[in-house]
This record gives structure tokens, C-alpha cells and sequence, in this order.
């Protein structure tokens, strides 16, 4: 019984976040820049990361985490600091020039 129990605690911790962004790259999943970026941000730059999935054509960022070791907050400036835009946090500057030309607004 306290190895479902301590199952039950572990999946408690976890959590989703979908974070709505602005992906200008039409090939994005065809040359994996833009994942490739986001991904490699969230999984170097924060603890707790457990798996990221870009959907280009909803525009979406789903960020599964473990809300013990960050929170959306951070997850949303992480994402920010790649150079894009996460819900109402805007893309940081120095990150969107750092772009391929590709994923930069036309």
C-alpha cells in the first residue's frame, strides 16, 4: 500500500502548463530550430522539466513539470529568453535577434 501511496504523492507534484506563443517558422517541424531552442532553454535552464512538445500549427508550447522544482513563471521566462513570446510574457530581445531568419516575423 505505501508504494501506491508514495505513486499517488509523485504524480501529485506533476503538472501541465500550455503556454499560447507566435511561431512565424512554417518548417518548424521539418528542421527543428525552433523546438530544438525552446527545449534545450527549458531542460538546461530549470529543475523539474519533464517533457516539452511544440505544436506549430496551434501555436502552443506544453511544458509538463514538477511544480515542487519551478512554476509557470519561470517556465514562461524561460521561453521568453529563447526569443519567443509565452502568453503575456514578451520575447526578450537579445534572445529573438539570436533567431534563425526563419522563426523571425516577417
Amino acid at each position: 500500500m505505501s508504494v501506491v501511496f508514495l505513486g499517488f504523492v509523485a504524480n501529485a507534484q506533476t503538472e501541465k502548463l500550455v503556454v499560447k506563443t507566435k511561431i512565424y517558422c512554417d518548417h518548424c517541424i521539418e528542421c527543428g530550430s525552433c523546438d530544438a531552442r525552446i527545449q534545450n532553454q527549458l531542460f538546461t535552464g530549470l529543475t523539474g522539466v519533464k517533457a516539452v512538445k511544440l505544436d506549430p500549427k496551434a501555436e502552443t508550447i506544453t511544458v509538463t513539470y514538477n511544480s515542487k522544482k519551478t512554476n509557470a513563471a519561470a517556465i514562461r521566462k524561460a521561453i521568453a529568453k529563447t526569443g519567443y513570446d509565452a502568453d503575456d510574457v514578451k520575447a526578450d530581445p537579445a534572445g529573438y535577434a539570436a533567431l534563425d531568419g526563419c522563426c523571425k516575423k516577417k
